[in-house]
């Protein structure tokens, strides 16, 4: 299996929500053989701050979170797991 991450995004606006999104291409192959090839999209949104101090370890607290949406879209794909039988 491999994973190319196409957009890495996030975004803190000195007023209003920070935000990011994340999409990376997921290939399952067996003998070179493609089982799987999708591009999987995430987006995630939380509150931020204009003093950068407070807004950035904020961003850097919700990035993990922003991933692992982005896996709960890949695994919640049954044709995900069918290719890895």
């Amino acid at each position: 299996m491999t994973g190319t991450l196409q957009k890495n995004d996030i975004d803190i606006p000195p007023v209003g929500s920070g935000h990011g999104d994340i999409t990376a291409r997921f290939v399952v192959a067996r003998a070179g053989v493609s089982k799987y090839d999708e591009v999987k999209t995430a987006h995630d949104e939380w509150d931020s701050s204009f003093v950068g101090a407070v807004a950035i370890p904020r961003a850097q607290q919700e990035y993990p979170i922003l991933v692992q949406k982005l896996l709960a879209v890949l695994y919640a794909d049954p044709a995900f797991f069918e290719a890895l039988k």
